[in-house]
Formats: structure tokens, sequence, C-alpha cells
């Protein structure tokens, strides 16, 4: 689905998921509407007892400085 949308995996690292995104409001609505579920989805796999209430957060910032 990255492919598709001209949007890449730049860095994962314990708990957070860095994707560079075209600049297309529609396109990184899109992505966020998948990340997210994906995110969740593969924690229930190792964790499926676990809550997943609020586990998942999505940022879209313009650059690495507004990231923090």
């Amino acid at each position: 689905m990255l492919r598709k949308h001209g949007a890449h995996l730049v860095l994962f690292v314990h708990d957070e998921v860095v994707l560079e995104v075209p600049e297309d409001e529609d396109i990184v609505t899109a992505l966020s509407r998948a990340v997210k579920p994906a995110i969740a989805d593969a924690f229930r796999r190792y964790f499926p007892d676990a809550s997943t209430t609020g586990l998942v957060e999505v940022h879209a910032v313009d650059n690495w400085a507004d990231a923090k």
C-alpha cells in the first residue's frame, strides 16, 4: 500500500514507525487509516489479551523537527 501511494518506510525503532509520504492530504489520510489497524493487529498477535485502546497515534508533520 505504501508504494501505491508513493510513500515509504524511513525508520522504525522500538514502538515508533516513521513514514515519508507525499504532501497530499488524501494520501496521508488513507495511509493513516490503513497503518493504525495494521499496527494494532500486529500488537494483538503477540499480546492477544492486551487492550489496544489508545495504542496507536498518527501524527503528520512537515519535517523531522516538528515530529517531536
